[in-house]
This record gives C-alpha cells, sequence and structure tokens, in this order.
C-alpha cells in the first residue's frame, strides 16, 4: 500500500515554494499509507508525491519515477502484473531501463491509456 498526491497549479497565484508546502503537507496524511519512503518533484506547474510501503523492490522502488529521456515522470500506488511481458514490449520498442522494471511504470504510459487497465493490474498513477 502506497499513497499519490498531486498539484495542478494553473493559477498564476500559486507559487512553486507554496505548491511545495501543499504537497508536503499531503504527504504527510499519506504517512500511514507509505512509511518507508517518501518522494515528490515539482516544476513550474506540476507537483507530484509518492508515499511508500516497500514491500516489492525494497531496492530500486523510488519514486517519483522517470523515463529513460526524463519526457516523463510517474508515481504510482500498485502493482504491474505482467511487468516482465511489458518490459519486453517496451525494450523492443526502443526503451532501455537503469534497472530490472523500475521505469517500467513511467515507459508504461506512452502506451494509450485505454488499453492500461486490461494490460498492467490495478496500478494508480499520475504522469506529467
Amino acid at each position: 500500500m502506497c499513497g499519490i498526491a498531486g498539484i495542478l497549479a494553473l493559477q498564476t497565484r500559486t507559487s512553486p515554494e507554496r505548491a511545495e508546502i501543499q504537497l508536503a503537507a499531503m504527504l504527510d496524511r499519506l504517512h500511514h499509507r507509505g512509511p518507508d519512503e517518501r518522494g515528490q518533484m515539482g516544476d513550474a506547474q506540476v507537483f507530484l508525491g509518492n508515499t511508500r510501503l516497500a514491500v516489492v523492490g525494497e531496492d530500486n522502488g523510488s519514486q517519483p519515477i522517470w523515463n529513460e529521456d526524463r519526457a516523463i515522470v510517474v508515481v504510482m500506488n500498485g502493482e504491474i502484473y505482467n511487468a516482465p511481458e511489458l518490459t519486453l514490449e517496451l525494450q523492443q520498442a526502443g526503451h532501455r531501463f537503469a534497472t530490472d522494471t523500475v521505469e517500467l511504470e513511467a515507459s508504461a504510459v506512452r502506451i494509450p491509456c485505454a488499453t492500461l487497465a486490461a494490460r498492467m493490474g490495478d496500478p494508480t498513477f499520475a504522469r506529467h
């Protein structure tokens, strides 16, 4: 069990510093869902965070997760049941992985969203 949170700051009056503080407060409220680790990222308008309960992939499950060219960032809760098959498919499409499957979540979002639910298991994710 993990927790994810995010802020989409479309109004110019929302400063990045304020959004970072708000996201940190949101993650504080999710601590019970993921006491082992937490991570967050922010840019001008999008702020994503995750709290993590390290059950699977204890050494390589830190989030947010960036894909190989840092074009996509993901925070995720859940498990990708068919990770080996999707990893192979994405490798054949030219994606590279720094670890066994840790960037799978970030690369897999390039697959059309309509097919993700049927193919990935039970993850909930946010991407930017």
